[in-house]
């Protein structure tokens, strides 16, 4: 599971498996770091053309990635 669009599995994800590490200075990107096995996911609006941003996906990325958008 790389990539979670399902809004309802997103935020149960987020809320049960997840710590938030940092916000983007934008806004509209948030890191989180997975408690299990340390991976990292970044909750972003692929549709920010659409009012609000659109729907929000949760897709997984490297540390590598997650150092170069966020400085962790």
């Amino acid at each position: 599971m790389d990539i979670i669009s399902s809004q309802l599995e997103l935020e149960t994800f987020i809320s049960t498996k997840c710590i938030k590490i940092a916000v983007s200075e934008s806004g509209w990107d948030t890191l989180y770091l997975e408690k299990a096995n340390s991976s990292f996911w970044i909750k972003s609006y692929p549709n920010s053309s659409m009012h609000g941003g659109g729907k929000p996906i949760l897709s997984k990325i490297d540390q590598a990635l997650a150092k170069e958008r966020f400085d962790v």
